[in-house]
């Protein structure tokens, strides 16, 4: 090898190491570039290193920054033209992109079901999610609830839950908790408690039993008390059975009448859970409202992470037994119904001056949807 070579390959190593600008910049990095032009088609490197010199600048567009786009770019003519992923449209400034709300367009692309919108791209929902029937029931003016779930524990009726999913129910933690799973029953799609009636009396009525619990990492007796019960079978989603729908950030003003249900006791007096499953209308309570009723109590009403519902003046209220079950308001757009609430605790049942105190399932939607992964996909 020659003289010459040698110092060029000791160049083009000394130029390797003093590269000063950005690979994207279309510069010569090295200031002897000029001097060895004439050796541009013999060596690669310095086609690479010496662009200008060698005349070999990267013209496309959008090679630096994307061309300025937010998803795709492509260069046209040596301009960036910007493109959105599907599900995505193309804002005014031709560079950024924003979601396309599919469900607002003329023709629905779910057909005869629900369309949910989600970010570049929406989901088909069952219609009637979080809608009651209006099939008849067993007490006279009853709503129908097809979310009520009644969990047995050892064979004695325990607490309430709600249907989310086909697959999931949520209910208070205090009703999960220190239980072994073995001795749970879950059962839906009915108005008289399975302790009293036979599958004859209620024909609709599904059983299932408990696969896993999923209790909040911070709950204690009073506060984030919230828990997710995977059934062992998903079950028909039918008129009989069917889930509620998360409020979605919706809140019931104070005043708003909401609902609450359950099997428990009718009353302080009673001495045992209700035959029927009961239904009370309950005004929403101002939360610190709520909280001064609960002075010098055992009691602990968390002003972000709990709700109150109930009469100053007492008589209506959910008692005993009904822990865990839906307290269900509706949407101001459509009048559907979503939970709001889980039954906690009161100070005994529909005394004056005392208000029933619930979960604000609200604060815990996006505890929820992460629990459920996959699931998730099916909460409307």
């Amino acid at each position: 090898m020659c003289y010459k070579q040698i110092l060029f390959y000791m160049c083009v190593a000394l130029l390797l190491q003093y590269k000063t600008a950005e690979a994207s910049e279309c510069v010569d990095r090295n200031v002897h570039c000029s001097t060895w032009k004439s050796s541009c088609s013999q060596f690669s490197i310095l086609r690479t290193y010496c662009p200008v010199t060698c005349g070999t600048c990267n013209t496309d567009s959008c090679n630096v920054l994307n061309g300025g786009c937010e998803h795709t770019c492509d260069d046209t003519f040596g301009l960036a033209v910007c493109s959105c992923r599907s599900g995505f449209q193309l804002n005014d400034d031709n560079k950024t992109c924003r979601d396309v709300d599919e469900c607002s367009l003329s023709e629905n692309p779910c057909g005869e079901l629900r369309c949910q919108n989600e970010v570049g791209s929406y989901s088909c929902k069952p219609r009637d999610c979080g809608v009651v029937s209006e099939r008849a029931t067993p007490v006279e003016d009853m709503h129908d609830w097809p979310w009520m779930v009644q969990i047995l524990v050892g064979g004695a009726h325990s607490c309430g839950a709600t249907l989310l999913t086909s697959r999931w129910i949520i209910t208070s933690n205090n009703c999960v908790r220190g239980v072994q799973h073995a001795s749970i029953i879950i059962y839906l799609g009915h108005e008289k408690n399975a302790l009293n009636h036979s599958l004859t009396d209620s024909p609709h009525r599904v059983y299932r039993t408990v696969n896993r619990v999923i209790s909040h990492n911070l709950a204690t007796r009073y506060n984030n008390s919230v828990a997710l019960i995977e059934l062992n079978e998903a079950v028909e989603i039918n008129e009989y059975v069917k889930p509620i729908c998360l409020s979605g950030g919706e809140r019931p003003q104070v005043g708003a009448r909401c609902w609450g249900t359950g099997f428990g006791f009718a009353d302080e007096n009673s001495v045992r859970p209700s035959n029927l499953l009961k239904e009370v209308d309950l005004p929403i309570v101002d939360i610190d409202v709520c909280r001064r009723s609960y002075t010098n109590t055992a009691y602990s009403v968390d002003r972000n992470t709990m709700m109150c519902a109930g009469y100053i003046q007492g008589g209506k209220d959910l008692c005993y037994g009904d822990m865990g079950g839906p307290l269900m308001c509706q949407r101001e757009s459509s009048c559907d119904f979503y939970i709001s609430g889980i039954t906690q605790f009161g100070r005994g049942c529909g005394r004056p001056g005392n208000y029933g105190a619930y979960t604000n399932v609200a604060f815990y939607e996006e505890w929820i949807r992460t629990s459920l992964g996959e699931d998730a996909t099916e909460l409307c």
